[in-house]
């Protein structure tokens, strides 16, 4: 107790001095209210969406072995009728089909993507010069069928004689050849944590030169994931008609691109 305090009640602290339940309490929300002021006086506090973020970028790569393959094999027929074109596309279609189940590849796996018709149009009378003449009339003089099968090949040992039987069979282009892995979500995941580690590093390298720390990783972004298949086109010339055509698998490449955001101080 102060000795030069007289025992009176200041003014205006009245309902403090009285010691009962209500003044303690007062007085010691008010303690903890002028402490709790003087801490933020010199320790303020700084939201987290004001703090000072930076952000890096990662990628990272994963191999893996081929196990299926890809194809699209194309029938294109031309006829003065439409129904002479189609009939005869129908009948090479069919054999390039049933080629191709015989190959071990299921019913499930080849399907029909595009089926086009397209009219044949006459070239317009030339005149003077070679320029067109004015009352030329450009008309129909054929039709062209075009049908478009693409083709999953399970079996890789028979790659090489589908790619030559289907234009034994009938078929005039085969094109988007390619290997790939058919589940790759252990490549991604692969590639994932390559591209994070890649990102980390890169962010403790910048904030050393750039004398400041880490604090937490408050943001992640994944932009996604890029097969790079190997993509071959054959035309039916190149291809010819005897043998198999060999062809290499190679690998499956599989990119991750990441972005890390952190708190810096």
């Amino acid at each position: 107790m102060d000795e030069h305090w007289d025992g009176k009640c200041p003014r205006g602290f009245s309902l403090l001095c009285g010691g009962g339940m209500l003044a303690r309490v007062l007085l010691a929300v008010i303690i903890v209210w002028a402490a709790s002021a003087a801490w933020r006086t010199w320790h303020p506090v700084v939201p987290v969406a004001e703090r000072t973020k930076i952000s890096f970028v990662g990628e990272g790569k994963a191999f893996g072995r081929p196990d299926i393959a890809l194809v699209t094999v194309t029938v294109l027929t031309e006829g003065k009728k439409l129904s002479d074109a189609q009939q005869e596309n129908n009948r090479r279609s069919a054999s390039v089909t049933a080629f191709v189940k015989s190959q071990e590849v299921e019913e499930k796996d080849v399907r029909t993507t595009a089926y086009n018709i397209m009219p044949k149009y006459s070239s317009p009378r030339p005149c003077v010069f070679g320029v067109p003449c004015a009352d030329s009339i450009s008309e129909i003089v054929g039709y062209q069928v075009r049908h478009m099968l693409q083709v999953r090949v399970r079996n890789l040992d028979r790659t090489g004689e589908l790619l030559s039987g289907v234009v034994r069979e009938g078929a005039n282009e085969i094109s988007g050849f390619q290997f790939a892995v058919e589940d790759e979500e252990e490549l991604r995941a692969e590639a994932r944590a390559e591209a994070i580690t890649a990102a980390k590093e890169k962010a403790k390298k910048v904030a050393k030169e750039l004398g400041v720390s880490l604090r937490r990783i408050v943001d992640f972004q994944e932009s996604g994931f890029y097969p790079v298949p190997a993509l071959r086109a054959f035309s039916a010339e190149a291809m010819g008609v005897g043998g198999g055509t060999p062809v290499e698998q190679g690998e499956q490449e599989v990119r991750a691109s990441v972005t890390l955001t952190f708190e810096i101080e």
